[in-house]
């Protein structure tokens, strides 16, 4: 097979993949397609249905433009990451909390959101958002154990976002990194399944007009490690 092709690089394309459709007794309506990969012989092999998941696999294969790497350095909090997916980790620090609720006791702490959050695992995958915490403040690996944080607007790990505008990058590192900015933002305004405000409340005021320390009997285990979440969201 002979193709030409034009490029602004001195670059040498061997074709790898063809994309076969069929049509219903040539009526030009496709009916189907499948992906046969090419040899180095320059042979079609056996093919497989070319569906969406093949779709969004190539578009993301050949998005990049030439003159960019088409691989790259991940960032520290990258955890993990595929075409539709991604996992980032926020080391323990401290997050300025808006609030927006009626709450017992809230009224009192308006003025002192500046608190220290755990280690907390963000996903981006098959269920959307998802949120957890970790104890300690070591970098997170396969066999992390996850924990469920008593945040507000949230009921495990799972995050309602209410009104909140999420990210539309098409890329999933960068679009999980603006999600979780914007949620850590965003004012919490109802209790969730994990806790009320107690914990909450007890950690500001304690702290008087300082930063605040949350801890980590307030957390909930998940029966989850960070592999077998990864596994689960990345399907």
């Amino acid at each position: 097979m002979n193709f030409d092709v034009s490029s602004t690089a001195d670059l040498i394309y061997t074709a790898s993949y063809a994309i076969v459709l069929y049509d219903i007794q040539r009526c030009g309506n496709v009916a189907a397609a499948t992906i046969h990969q090419i040899d180095e012989k320059g042979k079609m092999l056996d093919g497989r249905p070319f569906d969406l998941a093949e779709f969004r696999r190539l578009a993301l294969m050949t998005q990049a433009e030439e003159t960019e790497p088409r691989s790259r350095v991940l960032a520290g909090d990258v955890l993990a990451v595929a075409p539709e997916f991604a996992a980032l980790w926020r080391p323990a620090a401290p997050a300025k909390l808006a609030w927006r609720t009626a709450d017992a006791g809230f009224d009192k702490i308006a003025n002192r959101r500046r608190v220290k959050l755990w280690s907390l695992v963000f996903m981006l995958g098959k269920n959307g958002f998802r949120v957890y915490a970790v104890k300690g403040n070591e970098r997170p690996d396969a066999k992390t154990k996850l924990y469920y944080a008593p945040f507000y607007n949230t009921t495990q790990e799972s995050v309602c976002w209410g009104s909140s505008a999420r990210s539309s990058k098409s890329d999933p590192v960068a679009r999980l990194r603006d999600d979780a900015e914007t949620w850590l933002a965003s004012p919490f305004t109802h209790p969730g399944g994990n806790g009320g405000a107690t914990v909450w409340e007890e950690a500001y005021c304690a702290a008087g007009r300082g930063t605040a320390q949350v801890h980590d009997d307030a957390l909930t285990a998940s029966n989850r490690k960070l592999q077998e979440a990864i596994d689960e969201e990345s399907k």
